[in-house]
């Protein structure tokens, strides 16, 4: 039988701060940096560890969208579908053409082929290989809302729903591996890999919202989050991909990151956990141009080439998100 919190406890937990996520968001935006960047046959087998941050980007969204929707329990499906469309789908479609504007001079430059388009890859796959998550994350929020919606007043059935979410995210993680998937569509493939860090999202989500407050703050749990995120990170490390130790690597990191323990440091740090979709969005014009630099002036691939494209991508990514904070207007498709 579900009891109901205490209206004190359920406000400040609807005002809670959560300093440590947005601490993780960051850390997890350099991992993809990190997992675009090196060429080097030295350096490419440790992308593999990284790969952790897709998974747990989707599921600290699915998370996120049932903060939001608790703090504004009136807003209409339509309104949140147009708000969602306007944030992340319109903000890909923009970015999309400032990237194949950009390939295509970058084409010339280097005299290479021009990179082809059509209407299905700009409104689907995008002109970016990183591009597949903004689609597919427009509509895991989507799917995030109508759960929340639908849920929010049951009893049993919500622990039912709840039991069903779990069931198919581990089931899809083991089942359907991403490195044996023979999809064709680069943007399907991926999104059908990330469908159980959605499943499982919601799934821990729920129970989030059901659950005390307080047991998220415990040191315990907390350990165990950390645990599986660094121990998943280990094996992805030393046996390549795996679509389970990915998700649980992933969501090991949101579980530890719920705790509400906060130092000066802390509080620092977690201010630009709202660069994240910014850096994510533009870090590949850096990558890549940098890389593209290397080779008209004469430089292959290298462990300390990858090293130095890495460092420069990210202060160009924090230069350039800092002056457009400040400076401009619409800011607002990429933070």
């Amino acid at each position: 039988m579900h009891t109901k919190r205490p209206a004190t406890e359920k406000a400040n937990q609807l005002n809670q701060k959560f300093n440590l996520l947005d601490c993780a968001r960051l850390l997890a935006i350099i991992s993809i940096v990190w997992l675009h960047t090196p060429e080097s046959k030295i350096l490419s087998g440790t992308i593999d560890f990284n790969r952790f941050a897709v998974p747990f980007f989707t599921m600290a969204s699915i998370f996120l969208v049932f903060y939001s929707l608790k703090r504004s329990s009136n807003i209409t499906f339509l309104s949140y579908f147009s708000s969602r469309f306007n944030r992340i789908y319109i903000g890909f479609l923009f970015w999309s053409v400032m990237y194949y504007a950009i390939r295509l001079i970058s084409a010339g430059l280097l005299s290479k082929a021009p990179p082809s388009i059509s209407i299905i890859i700009l409104f689907w796959d995008g002109t970016a290989h990183h591009f597949w998550f903004l689609p597919f994350i427009f509509l895991a929020s989507i799917a995030g809302f109508l759960v929340q919606r639908i849920t929010r007043n049951l009893h049993v059935g919500y622990w039912i729903i709840l039991g069903i979410c779990a069931f198919l995210g581990l089931g899809l993680a083991v089942i359907y591996p991403v490195e044996t998937l023979t999809i064709n569509d680069y943007t399907a493939r991926l999104s059908f890999a990330a469908l159980p860090s959605v499943f499982l999202g919601i799934s821990f989500t729920m129970a989030y919202n059901r659950l005390p407050a307080e047991l998220f703050d415990r040191p315990l749990l907390t350990s165990l989050g950390l645990l599986l995120w660094i121990g998943g990170m280990a094996l992805l490390f030393a046996y390549g991909r795996n679509n389970l130790l990915e998700t649980l690597s992933g969501f090991g990191l949101l579980l530890a990151s719920l705790n509400h323990f906060k130092t000066p440091f802390i509080l620092r740090f977690a201010r630009y956990g709202g660069y994240s979709l910014g850096i994510y969005i533009i870090h590949l014009f850096f990558v890549e141009g940098y890389q593209d630099a290397a080779r008209l002036i004469g430089w292959y691939p290298a462990w300390h080439l990858d090293i130095t494209v890495f460092i420069l991508t990210i202060l160009s990514c924090a230069g350039v998100l800092l002056f457009i904070k400040k400076r401009m207007k619409f800011h607002w498709w990429l933070f």
